[in-house]
């Protein structure tokens, strides 16, 4: 296979990616239920981060790394679905000036 024919797969399979997650999102209502919940979530945690650093010494279950993993972690799920919509939809657009439509 050559490096134009590698490239075209490259971009038609994130284009699929990125059509079959958009499906899926808006099945089950990533706008909104999923985000918002995570979004709330990420909220809840930062406030109990800001407890745990206002008030050290008070018992928690977790630790101030622990609270700020998870932050993290929920953030880089956001992140990640949307890097996958975002760039699905470049590569579905980049297809289309070929004819070829993905959705």
């Amino acid at each position: 296979m050559s490096l134009m024919e590698q490239a075209r797969t490259r971009q038609m399979t994130a284009a699929y990616q990125g059509v079959d997650t958009n499906d899926l999102l808006n099945h089950i209502a990533w706008t909104d239920v999923i985000k918002p919940r995570l979004i709330n979530l990420k909220d809840q945690w930062g406030q109990a981060l800001v407890r745990a650093v206002m008030t050290p010494g008070q018992p928690s279950s977790l630790t101030r790394e622990q609270i700020a993993g998870r932050i993290e972690g929920i953030s880089y799920i956001i992140g990640l679905f949307e890097d996958i919509l975002r760039r699905g939809e470049k590569a579905a657009l980049e297809l289309k000036e070929f004819g070829i439509n993905v959705s």
